[in-house]
This record gives structure tokens, C-alpha cells and sequence, in this order.
């Protein structure tokens, strides 16, 4: 059996008919959280991000070891992420493209560009 959404009938025809001025409800937006990229076997996901100057982005770390995140260009953050936990990185307030690496684990990047 089909279910018809409750402004909708069927008709004698079998096709589907919608009642003139039926409300259709509307879905609430999903408040936004801070830009967030997850650790997972190894790898980051996403693998970039795009944030505002100034944004505080989250990093989760869902491998069972702890992985190290450097930034050797600007020297924003430089520490581990322990395993099944998270960090957070600030990002500054200039424009540019921020690249941050395990240095023991080469598919362990993420970048963040801020606009």
C-alpha cells in the first residue's frame, strides 16, 4: 500500500491529486557547527576546508592513535591530536591556503582555506 502524504488524495483515476492551499511543511535548518574534519583510518575527511577568517575549526580523531598535526609554513599549530578525541585549530584572520601534516603519516593532511 502506497502512503500519501495528508494534502494529498487519490482520486478515482488512481493518480495522485494535492488539495489546493495544503500547507507544506517546511524543514527547519540544521543549525551550523564549527567547520569540523574527522580522522579515519588514516585519512581526513574532508580533506580541505574553507572557512572565515578567525573560524575555529574542529578536528576529530576517530583512530585509536593519536596523530600529529603540524603546520611548518606559518607555524600555527604544531601538537597531537590523541586517538578517539578532538582539537581545535583558530585559524587566522588573513586570506591564504593553510596546509597542516603528520609528519609520520604522509595521508594525514588537511587544508584550510580561509576567505
Amino acid at each position: 500500500m502506497l502512503a500519501l502524504p495528508a494534502a494529498c488524495n487519490s482520486d478515482k483515476s488512481g493518480s495522485d491529486t494535492v488539495k489546493e492551499g495544503a500547507a507544506t511543511p517546511t524543514p527547519k535548518p540544521t543549525p551550523a557547527g564549527p567547520p569540523t574534519a574527522t580522522i579515519k583510518g588514516n585519512k581526513v575527511t574532508p580533506a580541505t576546508l574553507e572557512v572565515s577568517g578567525g573560524a575555529t575549526v574542529t578536528i576529530r580523531n576517530n583512530d585509536s592513535v593519536g596523530h600529529r598535526l603540524d603546520d611548518r609554513k606559518d607555524h600555527l599549530y604544531s601538537g597531537t591530536i590523541p586517538g578517539k578525541s578532538k582539537g581545535e585549530l583558530t585559524m587566522p584572520p588573513d586570506p591564504g591556503t593553510y596546509t597542516f601534516a603528520d609528519p609520520n603519516n604522509s595521508s594525514v593532511k588537511l587544508k584550510v582555506k580561509v576567505r
